[in-house]
């Protein structure tokens, strides 16, 4: 079964500073990254009423 996937990219100058943050938040609070920013994106958007 394919899995829908999204690739996220950061301007240079802040890409690093959040991936760095994300696999510390991976490594010491064991966090599932992938499950962080789809709850992150989905709250988002519900906030800009862009999804129900």
């Amino acid at each position: 079964m394919k899995r829908k996937q999204l690739t996220i990219t950061c301007p240079q100058d802040q890409g690093e500073e959040l991936f760095d943050l994300l696999v510390e938040l991976r490594d010491n609070r064991y966090w599932n990254i992938s499950k962080f920013c789809r709850e992150a994106i989905t709250e988002k958007l519900e906030r800009m009423e862009l999804l129900k």
